[in-house]
């Protein structure tokens, strides 16, 4: 299991891996501009963290994407984008609609930005 955040110091995202004894760890880094598949996500937002940025106004890393794990992808483009925003939600959101976003099976995420395919019935 890995989680992702976008490091605002490195412009870059952070992955954390949980290492037994020692808890989650950062073991890469990678630039946001790559192109990633994530596999069996969920979304995590510490709520104590959110009101911290919302008392100081100053960020620090407290929402997370949580997968199984992710693989290097091709560039592409399309789906319906998920993102997170501590001033206006509580969650991650689709920006589409502002719902909560679903726990996925498959997304992709570019530019520091989650998409997924929307199958409408």
């Amino acid at each position: 299991m890995i989680r992702i955040y976008r490091n605002l110091h490195r412009n870059a995202l952070s992955i954390q891996t949980k290492i037994p004894g020692k808890g989650w760890r950062v073991t890469d880094h990678l630039p946001l501009s790559t192109t990633i598949d994530l596999f069996n996500i969920n979304w995590k937002v510490y709520e104590s963290g959110r009101k911290r940025v919302l008392k100081t106004k100053q960020k620090n890393v407290h929402a997370f994407i949580v997968a199984d794990r992710y693989e290097i992808a091709e560039t592409r483009t399309g789906g319906r984008a998920i993102g997170y925003n501590p001033y206006k939600y509580q969650t991650f959101v689709t920006l589409d609609d502002g719902l909560p976003a679903p726990p996925l099976e498959r997304a992709y995420m570019k530019d520091g930005v989650v998409f997924f395919q929307h199958n409408k019935s």
